[in-house]
């Protein structure tokens, strides 16, 4: 489904924690902070205007906010919680994925 200009227009207070990884940085994985659901305003094929709510089924709000940030300049490394978590795809298949095959199910609120 192709998303042409989008934006997104509303998130909530409530982040999650998750892995990320990225083609601009091929083997590099890092954990990353994202809202929970988003709200996604873009233009369809027919250039008409749609929105879209975006949670956690498909991990598409988390996928949504990765992809619209590349398009404002902005990658996951801009987004790292922690330099301690920056790993090469090597230590995080080693360390995390038998744990968490890719989102930290840690919550954050936020006020």
């Amino acid at each position: 489904m192709p998303f042409i200009n989008p934006e997104i227009i509303d998130r909530s207070g409530e982040k999650i924690v998750v892995w990320d990884t990225c083609l601009s940085f091929l083997s590099m994985f890092m954990q990353v902070e994202r809202h929970r659901t988003i709200k996604v305003r873009y233009q369809d094929l027919a250039s008409e205007w749609q929105e879209a709510n975006a949670g956690d089924e498909l991990d598409l709000s988390e996928l949504l906010q990765h992809e619209i940030d590349h398009l404002d300049g902005i990658l996951a490394i801009n987004r790292m919680v922690d330099v301690k978590t920056l790993c090469v795809r090597e230590e995080f298949e080693k360390r995390y994925k038998t744990s968490s095959p890719y989102a930290d199910t840690m919550s954050v609120q936020t006020s």
